[in-house]
């Protein structure tokens, strides 16, 4: 890739290898006899886009390397890059050799991991290209082209066309008069630089234009590489744009990608060719010219992701320019350019209408419950991306469990028998695979909030949606509104202006603000808050460089360990069936549940001490720190699961843990607490968690809700009683295991509204609903959650949905395993197949 030769005049393309490279094809092995046809997997198979007729040539010369390196090779070429993601998603091929866009499709659309990359491949640049009359004349900053014309390559490039533009009519905010792309060899995603050659034309004839092109490209037609660009001319009559404040954000280029999920064999086959590629040494002769027809500077290098994250930005506002229709049915609908969820076929055959708040794991969920079972259903996010939480979040955000608790059922988190706990943006590429997977997208609508949902007559509901980037808003009539906004949605900040007494001079922000690490660096600290968010936050701040980092908590509470005393994963106590008897002996069980734990109540009261003790020692939670409150009710109101980072954080030095209650922050620049105490800073981090809010429903929707101090109360935690039609999943529950409790609430739902479920009485809702509150109420935290708490008691939640949809609640193998053995997303899987 990335060689033009036609271009630029060299050939590549030999008759017969070079002395030099006949050392090491020689010593190529045959794969298999002549005539006999290869079977699917015997070989790795790796695609790339012939944008030139050396590209076979070159992939040749590779193949014959990497045979004679033991690795059962061949390769495909394709003549766009759609195809090629598409082949590599659909299995065709093992192998991508995807540019930055493709390696964003695939990335988006599929479970997918990266190989490796050249080394010219990482910071690739772009550049304006403005005549030079007018940048004499005082052209100096790119905010000065507001109303001119732009004139790109290829409007697929993502070096000449697509990061350009985003960067300047997104970041600097530029309203560009016209874009004109120069459309040429569409679907190579400007690997043939032809459009970008005829910009560099345009711009020698002295075009009164703004050009956009690579920097290699300029540089080599500036050299007199380019045959049909004078070179002298366009030096006279064109120049860069130059200076930081006009330097397009570089982009890595090429990557070979992956799927994830791969059988073992195959496996082996990807291990061995990724050895092979990194062992081409740029000192071997034979090795050197392969590599230097491929493009290298010197080596094969491994992959990274960090380098495409403005590429990832630029292609979501390219098919949101372009209406949502590139990348063909999997491409991304904004409000305004998408058709009506509503179905009209023939009277009386009219499917019901879903309309769903949210697309995050809940609100995807219910989406494909819904699809399965043919209903017609459309989600609304108000976000360029599904994933919810996932799609954007604090720095350093991650999950608190391994990936195996935190799976979609039947759909496995790829590597999650390695144990390593994923990082955010790894959950959204785990999301977007199982959007693609299961081919979601079509019943997605992106940058479109709800911003009201009220009931009509005949029984149908009527949801407003506005385009988050035009303001213009729809009504939507559907047979069922399902609100799955999720337990995170508006950051919650005390009274800040009560606090400032008088004006604080640093930084004050809320943690789901604190996207950007760099924002700690050199600065002095203060995180407040107790729970996950905070200590994500306050070890971050620390890796990032902040001079000093303090967390402030109103009063301690317990976190439970991801291992106990790093031996016995936290799940065997928490998700089975033993620990389950436990939590009914030590809190009872859920009302009208048959009990089953006669002979546990004389252990739980020892064994629930035993366990305080083992977390106080291995977090290091102890003195002042180590909470007074039963660890079971404790993690009821307060639940998060800690590593020991915190703890080597706190004996290193580089974090502080106090409790207290902040009582202002000073002109001096100092958070003070009651009783005296103060903390300077020069950023304050308030990770105080969320409310919830109800406005989107209709005052007489609000006025029949059971919605308390502690909670909005819900049959199933999710039925309002009385409320015909309007369900929430996710929204109303706060469970271990989010991802399964939600994807067994949104089957639940999808049967439900097909009838598969048996409808209650109204009475029978509300009796049902009066014995939970009256339970929790009686040991719970008295939290503002406390109607949406099941936490250790899911596994008992699980059951009465799977008994509610006549499914066996029972899934292990045997009664030892139904015992002892942590309950996990598969073993439900059948369920949903």
């Amino acid at each position: 890739m990335w060689k033009w030769s036609r271009l630029l005049g060299a050939a590549c393309s030999q008759a017969r290898p070079p002395a030099s490279t006949a050392r090491f094809l020689s010593s190529a092995v045959a794969t298999r006899p002549p005539f006999v046809l290869p079977r699917r997997g015997d070989e790795l198979l790796l695609g790339c886009v012939s944008y030139d007729p050396a590209v076979g040539e070159i992939w040749q010369r590779m193949k014959d390397y990497f045979c004679g390196a033991g690795v059962p090779f061949d390769f495909l070429l394709f003549s766009n890059y759609e195809q090629l993601v598409r082949a590599l998603l659909d299995q065709t091929i093992d192998v991508a050799w995807n540019g930055p866009i493709a390696h964003v499709m695939a990335h988006d659309q599929g479970i997918v991991t990266s190989l490796g990359m050249r080394d010219c491949d990482r910071d690739f640049s772009s550049l304006l290209v403005v005549p030079r009359a007018v940048a004499e004349a005082g052209l100096e900053r790119v905010e000065q082209l507001e109303g001119w014309e732009v004139v790109t390559g290829a409007s697929d490039s993502p070096q000449a066309h697509v990061v350009p533009l985003y960067w300047l009519e997104v970041e600097k905010g530029v309203r560009l008069g016209s874009v004109r792309a120069h459309d040429a060899d569409l679907g190579k995603h400007g690997d043939t630089a032809v459009g970008e050659v005829r910009v560099l034309e345009e711009m020698a004839a002295g075009a009164r234009v703004a050009g956009v092109v690579s920097r290699m490209m300029w540089d080599r037609a500036l050299g007199g590489a380019l045959a049909t660009v004078d070179a002298t001319r366009l030096a006279a009559r064109a120049v860069e744009l130059a200076g930081p404040h006009n330097r397009i954000p570089p982009f890595d280029h090429c990557q070979f990608d992956a799927l994830a999920h791969q059988p073992g064999g195959k496996q082996v086959h990807i291990d061995a060719f990724v050895r092979a590629l990194r062992g081409m040494c740029w000192n071997n002769p034979a090795h050197q010219e392969v590599m230097r027809l491929e493009g290298l500077r010197k080596e094969w290098v491994g992959p990274r992701e960090e380098g495409y994250a403005i590429v990832r930005k630029a292609y979501r506002h390219a098919l949101t320019r372009a209406g949502g229709q590139a990348g063909g049915p999997q491409g991304r609908r904004c409000l305004s350019t998408c058709a009506s969820s509503t179905h009209s076929g023939r009277a009386g055959a009219r499917r019901l209408r879903v309309g769903v708040v949210g697309a995050g794991v809940a609100g995807l969920q219910v989406v494909r419950a819904c699809q399965r079972r043919g209903l017609d259903v459309a989600a609304y996010h108000a976000d360029s991306l599904p994933g919810g939480v996932w799609a954007h979040n604090y720095a350093g955000y991650g999950l608190q469990v391994p990936p195996t608790l935190y799976e979609f059922p039947g759909f496995p988190f790829p590597g999650r028998r390695s144990g390593r706990v994923p990082t955010g943006p790894e959950v959204q590429r785990y999301i977007m695979g199982y959007v693609g997977h299961h081919q979601l997208e079509p019943h997605l609508h992106a940058n479109a909030r709800v911003t009201g949902i009220k009931p009509q007559a005949g029984g149908v509901w009527e949801m407003r949606v506005a385009c988050t980037r035009t303001g213009r808003e729809e009504k939507k009539e559907v047979d069922a509104v399902v609100v799955a906004t999720g337990m995170y949605s508006n950051p919650y900040l005390p009274d800040l202006a009560a606090l400032q007494r008088p004006h604080f001079p640093g930084r004050v922000i809320h943690s789901s603000e604190f996207t950007d690490s760099a924002a700690a660096t050199g600065r002095r600290v203060v995180v407040v808050g107790g729970g996950k968010s905070a200590y994500d936050v306050a070890l971050e701040a620390g890796r990032a460089g902040a001079t000093s980092t303090i967390l402030i908590q109103r009063v301690p509470h317990w976190q439970a360990p991801r291992d106990i005393l790093g031996v016995l994963p936290m799940q065997y106590v928490f998700f089975s069936r033993f620990g389950q008897a436990l939590y009914n002996a030590h809190r009872g069980t859920l009302p009208d549940e048959v009990a089953g734990s006669r002979g546990c109540t004389s252990l739980a009261g020892p064994v629930f001490a035993a366990v305080e003790a083992l977390v106080a020692a291995q977090l290091g939670t102890t003195g002042e720190l180590r909470p007074t409150t039963d660890i079971l009710d404790d993690l009821h109101g307060y639940a998060a699961i800690q590593d020991t980072s915190v703890k080597r954080a706190r004996a290193s030095g580089a974090l502080s843990v106090v409790n207290g209650m902040v009582a202002k922050l000073s002109a001096a620049g100092h958070v003070e607490l009651e009783g005296g105490a103060t903390h300077p800073a020069d950023l304050v981090i308030f990770a105080t968690g969320f409310t919830k809010d109800y406005s989107l429903l209709s005052t007489e929707v609000r006025s029949a809700l059971d919605l308390g101090d502690d909670g909005l109360w819900l049959y199933r935690h999710m039925l309002p009683p009385g409320i015909p039609g309007l369900v929430f999943v996710g929204s109303e529950i706060a469970s271990s295991s989010n991802i399964l409790t939600h994807g067994l609430q949104a089957e639940w739902v999808a049967r439900y509204l097909t009838g598969a479920v048996p409808q209650k009485s109204v009475e029978v809702m509300k009796r049902e609903v009066e014995a939970i509150k009256e339970w929790k109420r009686s040991w719970m935290p008295a939290t503002a959650s406390r109607a949406a708490m099941v936490l250790l008691y899911q596994l008992a939640y699980h059951d009465r949905l799977m008994k509610d949809m006549g499914e066996r609640h029972l899934r292990k193998a045997n009664p030892f395993a139904e015992l002892f053995m942590p309950y996990t997303s598969q073993d439900y899987a059948g369920v949903f197949s």
